[in-house]
């Protein structure tokens, strides 16, 4: 996916890793600039979003995978069964065996975080942050 497919479907911090990675291609260059633009137009996003609802549908033998903007999250499926939902973090984890999750404050001393769901295919996905933004931990 590229940057602005992520934007698009309020995957901020996706974006933002993308982004970085950007940085990585071998003979290209991507200027201190543009990334700091970029940077921006995301945290404008984010601030303009205080409420960011995320649907997915899973595929078959894949894993969901969503970088945290926010501090809580809560989490559900439409249909369809789970395998997996965990919180992988720099500096802790935490795997949710009921669901939904209804509010999760995620603790700051975990660093960056994201969220890794498996299940069944087309099993239908509701993923919600709210809270404080998180973003500044990827900077």
């Amino acid at each position: 996916m590229t940057v602005a497919q992520y934007a698009l479907q309020k995957r901020y911090g996706n974006a933002f890793t993308t982004l970085l990675k950007m940085r990585e291609i071998k003979n290209k260059q991507l200027s201190q600039q543009t990334i700091t633009e970029f940077s921006a137009q995301l945290q404008e996003q984010i601030d303009a979003n205080p409420v960011i609802t995320v649907t997915a549908k899973l595929a078959e033998l894949r894993t969901w995978r969503h970088i945290l903007n926010r501090s809580t999250i809560s989490f559900s499926t439409e249909n369809g069964n789970l395998n997996t939902v965990a919180l992988y973090c720099q500096n802790g984890y935490q795997r949710f065996s009921e669901l939904p999750v209804k509010s999760y404050q995620v603790p700051e001393t975990y660093g960056s975080c994201y969220l890794a769901v498996q299940g069944e295919a087309d099993t239908q996905i509701t993923y919600r942050e709210e809270g404080d933004a998180r973003f500044g931990l990827y900077l």
